[in-house]
């Protein structure tokens, strides 16, 4: 590999989401772009609502529809948190709507409570209502 002639360039600008930083490399007379954006937002809120639920969320998730005090893993815990995982999901996707790998990480995670529901409805048909009514979730 030879030495790579060409000069970088970089050009900021201050916009309402942050400082956005585009940095333009010029190399034998070809120009690509690299761009990177930083937020320096102070809202706790902004970019929070892609990323998984926080461990205080899950604890209280957990302490709400837990079955006895040691359960972390009955139907009724898990259904609960991915019902919150798919909330946040939904609210990223619509202010992303071309977000191909959440939409995708969205209907995993809305099929994995499917089944989580078909079992929970085969095995106590009671709690399965009244999970759903709790959840806010329509049943078939």
């Amino acid at each position: 590999m030879g030495r790579t002639r060409g000069w970088k360039k970089t050009l900021s600008t201050l916009s309402g989401a942050g400082i956005i930083a585009i940095t333009v490399w010029v190399i034998k007379g070809r120009a690509g772009s690299y761009r990177s954006a930083s937020s320096q937002s102070d809202d706790l809120e902004v970019g929070t609502e892609g990323m998984p639920l926080t461990k205080t969320e899950k604890d209280q998730l957990i302490i709400e529809f837990h079955r006895h005090e040691a359960d972390t893993g009955s139907p009724e815990v898990q259904i609960a948190i991915l019902t919150r995982r798919i909330l946040q999901l939904t609210e990223h996707l619509r202010s992303h709507s071309h977000d191909e790998s959440s939409r995708r990480g969205l209907l995993k995670l809305v099929g994995q409570r499917r089944r989580h529901l078909a079992y929970l409805k085969q095995k106590d048909a009671v709690g399965y209502l009244a999970l759903t009514d709790r959840l806010g979730i329509r049943r078939k």
